[in-house]
């Protein structure tokens, strides 16, 4: 038996003679005789997984992993019956020791059977409405065979309440041999309840609540130098937050970016850029794009590091203990090891006022906004920090960010930009484009297409006003899966259309899903009382409500890799927004004319 579940032994067997007969024992029933054919289902008893009983006529654990869910159910209503033997009949202490002892080792033998089953459910990739570790275009053109979300697999297959299956997937072998070790102890049967209450408290992060007041410009400026500025770009994405600097004379010089794809991307859009690709923590990585920065003249280092830690739209129980979080100490190193004159760090808002508990050494008792403007300040910079959305520049899209401007004292302070008056509304960016259905493309425009979906979700997504949920629309037009069945959307801002009058909401990584945060097009009333546009943007609607220009270079190996697309505008920062920054850098601009 697994050493998890082997603490408990029986001691004694039930043919054993009771060792104080002077104890008047009446009727006193062997556990075995207790369980009749009316405390297990018709359907379980004839179960041929379950067929073979041990000599005490307790079901065997079954090695098909199908037969658990039937193994369970039936060794409950075992279980069930021993307790219910143990709570009513008069036993002597020697008998009443010996059922415990067996009820136990049963009951252990039950949270192995769950511990197997927590695994198999953990193993179920989760959805949106739909699975998404399937190629979509081969789900999406052959609906011959469905395809389940896990909430489906999990009531259909293995015939669990959503309850039932969150509190199956927290058990760890941990909890449960603390569990057996405590009903060992204090005389009890062990349960799941019992082994939950064993699991470690998770501490959840604590966050700040400081205030970081910007200091903005009155005025509109513009950046102003003879001599190129050049600057080294980190997690550069592939470029598409600094694809305007050129025009202002401002060049990369240098880039580091982690995955392959995206550095050779970046490779296309900037040839006269050094990329180094790689973990900016490997030591080779790292000192390599230092000396880099200073061959080549650097002055300005901007640095976009991984805000999945950080996000809202991240409900990730792993997030505390992302490995990418602390990656902004680097960043820091980087600017103290390159002596540069300037800096820029951007993250989403959470960003700030983060506490990390795995930081706590590093951080003490400060917000992560705190810990880099006491960091920065230590090394000679005068610092600024803010938040603001891309839509304030010039963008219909609004994208908020944490930014930190850093600037050396003697160089003066880097401020905000003044605004914009109004807001770029959707309808402004992509409103000139024609129509799309799911499956169509547009001739004229290579990037304007619009993935395939089932008519089952077509259908509810034609009864979706604009600026509205499909969750409110009439029960018969809510969201559905594939095979219509109940969606398994997680957030009701799921199913949504856009606002036309609106800047679009952040676009994120998962802006081809129609089960994410606010995606779908905002749609046009059609004489039937339905709408068009039943689907998410499409990657040229991407391109303008993140900024960009029709013709942004997509390398031709990357052409129709439409996740890849779609991932990459999901976690940039909008250019429109990092070129306005760049207008307000000190001694190197001067008032518009």
């Amino acid at each position: 038996m697994n050493n998890t579940v082997s603490t408990l032994t029986q001691t004694q067997n039930l043919a054993d003679i009771d060792q104080n007969p002077a104890i008047e024992t009446p009727n006193i029933i062997d556990v075995e005789y207790t369980i009749t054919s009316e405390d297990i289902p018709h359907e379980l008893s004839e179960s041929k997984e379950l067929v073979a009983v041990n000599d005490n006529n307790f079901p065997t654990l079954p090695t098909d992993p199908t037969a658990l869910p039937k193994y369970i159910t039936l060794a409950k209503k075992y279980i069930e019956a021993e307790t219910k033997l143990l709570n009513g009949l008069k036993l002597t202490p020697n008998r009443y020791h010996l059922a415990l002892r067996t009820t136990q080792e049963h009951a252990s033998l039950l949270l192995l059977a769950e511990l197997r089953l927590s695994e198999m459910l953990k193993g179920i990739k989760t959805c949106r409405g739909m699975r998404t570790d399937i190629n979509k275009k081969k789900m999406l053109s052959k609906f011959n065979h469905l395809v389940k979300s896990k909430k489906e697999i999990i009531k259909q297959d293995f015939k669990l309440s959503p309850r039932q299956a969150r509190d199956i997937e927290k058990l760890t072998p941990e909890c449960i041999k603390k569990a057996l070790e405590v009903a060992k102890e204090n005389n009890t049967i062990p349960t799941r309840s019992l082994a939950l209450s064993q699991l470690p408290k998770r501490e959840k992060d604590e966050t700040g609540n400081v205030v970081f007041t910007p200091i903005e410009e009155t005025e509109d400026k513009v950046f102003s130098s003879e001599e190129p500025l050049y600057y080294t770009s980190l997690f550069a994405n592939v470029g598409i937050g600094t694809y305007y600097l050129h025009n202002q004379n401002i060049h990369c010089a240098v880039a580091n970016e982690l995955p392959k794809e995206r550095a050779e991307w970046h490779d296309y859009i900037y040839p006269n850029a050094e990329m180094v690709q790689g973990d900016i923590t490997d030591p080779k990585v790292y000192n390599k794009l230092v000396e880099l920065h200073k061959q080549h003249g650097c002055k300005l280092v901007l640095a976009s590091p991984p805000c999945q830690s950080f996000s809202k739209a991240n409900t990730s129980k792993g997030k505390v203990s992302d490995i990418r979080t602390p990656l902004f100490r680097t960043n820091l190193d980087f600017i103290l090891d390159t002596d540069t004159d300037y800096a820029l760090i951007e993250n989403v808002p959470d960003f700030l006022n983060a506490k990390p508990k795995q930081l706590k050494e590093l951080l003490g008792d400060l917000t992560i906004g705190e810990y880099i403007k006491q960091e920065l300040e230590n090394m000679g910079y005068i610092v600024n920090i803010g938040v603001y959305s891309a839509a304030d520049y010039g963008t219909a899209q609004d994208r908020k960010r944490a930014i930190i401007l850093a600037a050396k004292k003697e160089l003066g302070l880097w401020k905000f930009p003044k605004k914009d008056k109004f807001r770029k509304i959707l309808f402004e960016a992509i409103g000139d484009l024609p129509s799309l259905e799911p499956g169509q493309q547009d001739p004229e425009r290579p990037m304007h297409y619009a993935l395939d979906l089932p008519a089952c979700q077509i259908e509810f997504l034609k009864h979706t006003p604009t600026a509205s949920s499909a969750w409110q629309n009439k029960k018969e037009y809510q969201p559905v899966n594939i095979d219509g069945s109940e969606s398994c959307a997680n957030f009701k801002a799921s199913f949504s259309r856009k606002d036309w009058n609106k800047p679009s909401n952040t676009i994120l990584t998962d802006n081809g899903s129609i089960g994410g945060i606010i995606n779908i097009h905002p749609g046009r009333p059609l004489s039937d009382g339905t709408y068009s546009d039943c689907r998410p943007l499409s990657i040229l609607e991407l391109f303008r409500v993140t900024g960009l220009p029709d013709d942004y270079p997509v390398p031709g190996k990357f052409i129709k890799n439409d996740k890849l697309i779609r991932e990459v505008i999901g976690e940039c920062f909008a250019p429109l927004h990092v070129a306005r920054l760049m207008t307000t850098i000190p001694n190197k601009n001067k008032v518009k004319a």
